[in-house]
């Protein structure tokens, strides 16, 4: 497993191709991969068109889905890798009696820290790669599931990948910080989607410097995603910052009533101790209408 090269198929019926279509006729059928090499890992349902969910009679271990994750040449199948890679480990994380989670592995971090260093494939698609399984995804998981549970194994594993990668974290943000004027085509969305992935894993360490960041960004308000993107960030915290992001993004766009409603649900959205307390004062706040 040292390079992602992709191994021709043969199944024994004198057609071997890079990639091959198993037809399922029967309630079950066998299919026998011949001439594959040692350390060779599989990737199902390439290119394919509905999503599956696959269940592996042995599993698929950590190290076989961090080589896709950094390997695999298919977009689709590398960022389902990616994902698998990320909900198993929370998972793990949940499969302990107590909050007191273990560092995440080596195999899982060389995978992140290969998608930070990419820089030869779509911004989008690396920051769809970066982006950790919803709360939901991982409920949908389990039969049973406690949300505050997986809140704290997911916050987790964001923060531990943003404490070990923090130097590719911002070499990233600052990478995909773009001065120049505002652009809607594909290549600058994907750039915009990448440096707010960036900023919300760093955002997670709450460090002063990202924090006064974010507020800048929050008070030059050239590019909406963004600011949007760091008031997310600045939500989630007990901070100076902010507070005075919330109040310089109301006074400018008060008058404006669907920016207001992404302002509401901001605060009412922000992971926080005291959501609820947060959700009923907005309640009463002059710019709320039922």
């Amino acid at each position: 497993m040292s390079a992602g090269l992709s191994i021709p198929v043969d199944i024994g019926d004198g057609v071997v191709d890079k990639d091959k279509v198993l037809s399922l006729t029967k309630t079950e059928e066998t299919f026998t991969l011949k001439n594959v090499p040692k350390g060779s890992v599989v990737s199902l349902f390439r290119d394919f068109s509905a999503p599956i969910r696959v269940e592996y009679s042995e599993g698929q271990s950590t190290e076989e889905l961090a080589f896709l994750m950094a390997n695999e040449t298919n977009d689709f199948a590398r960022w389902e890798a990616g994902q698998k890679l990320a909900a198993n480990t929370i998972l793990s994380f949940l499969a302990r009696e107590d909050d007191e989670y273990p560092e995440i592995s080596d195999n899982l971090l060389e995978a992140y820290r290969a998608v930070l260093r990419d820089e030869s494939s779509d911004r989008a698609l690396v920051a769809a790669l970066l982006a950790i399984p919803s709360n939901r995804f991982i409920a949908d998981l389990m039969e049973e599931n406690d949300p505050i549970r997986i809140f704290k194994a997911r916050s987790h594993l964001k923060k531990s990948l943003a404490k070990v990668l923090k130097t590719e974290f911002e070499d990233l943000l600052k990478a995909t910080e773009d001065l120049r004027e505002y652009k809607i085509d594909l290549k600058a969305q994907g750039k915009r989607a990448l440096h707010n992935v960036a900023l919300d894993y760093l955002g997670s360490l709450r460090e002063p410097k990202v924090m006064k960041q974010c507020l800048e960004t929050v008070k030059e308000g050239r590019n909406m995603t963004k600011v949007l993107a760091a008031l997310n960030v600045l939500a989630a915290t007990d901070s100076e910052e902010r507070d005075l992001a919330l109040a310089v993004f109301y006074d400018k766009w008060k008058e404006n009533n669907l920016v207001i409603l992404k302002w509401l649900g901001i605060q009412a959205s922000a992971p926080r101790e005291d959501a609820l307390q947060i959700v009923k004062s907005l309640l009463e706040h002059e710019s709320f209408d039922m």
